[in-house]
């Protein structure tokens, strides 16, 4: 598992991961000049020849 690109946890066989929502909202900021899939399209080489 790796959170965020940050950190990376390895896993055994019998471990489990629980994912649960939080209890309250988050405030997120963010540039304009950048969108949601314009990151992803970077992070993940979207679009680009092999």
């Amino acid at each position: 598992m790796i959170v965020d690109g940050q950190e990376q946890y390895d896993f055994g066989h019998k471990d489990t991961l629980t994912v649960r929502k939080a209890p309250i909202g988050a405030r997120l900021i963010h540039r304009v000049e950048r969108n949601y899939f314009d990151v992803l399209r970077e992070k993940l080489s979207w679009g680009q020849g092999r």
